[in-house]
Parts: structure tokens; sequence; C-alpha cells
């Protein structure tokens, strides 16, 4: 949840592979809406090891953003 609506799937397996190293994507698959072809904000994705799943679930409140970048949110500033 969170991705942009202009994300596609080798954008988010380059963000864990390349950017973030948490290790080989095996499978990526983005929700899409049917009329735009866009990025719904949500998808799957399976790792090649259970060490690569980990790496991911770490960046838990990281900003996707294209291009490589991440932010960490801050809780603090999140207001519901």
């Amino acid at each position: 949840t969170g991705l942009p609506f202009n994300a596609r799937s080798k954008d988010v397996k380059m963000y864990f592979e390349k950017d973030m190293k948490c290790g080989k994507v095996s499978y990526c698959k983005l929700l899409i809406f049917e009329d735009t072809k866009r990025c719904k904000g949500n998808g799957f994705i399976t790792f090649e090891s259970d060490e690569g799943a980990r790496n991911a679930l770490k960046l838990d409140r990281t900003e996707f953003q294209l291009g490589g970048s991440d932010n960490k949110k801050d809780s603090k500033d999140k207001k519901e």
C-alpha cells in the first residue's frame, strides 16, 4: 500500500532489489485500475529467499519513491 499511481512492476522490483538491497524479487504483481491501467497503490511481491522478505519487512513505514529515494514516515507527524 502506498505506491504511486505511475508505479510499474519493474520500478517496484528495482526498488527492492537495487535501491533497498532486500534481495532478489522472483514475482511482482501490481493491482491496476481497469479503465486507466494505472497502479491502485498496492501489489504483491515474492522474494527468492526468506532473508529478502525479512529485509523488506524492515522497511515498514518507508515511503516508496520512484527514482530510489526513500523517506521514513515519522509516526508523530501522522494525524488520525
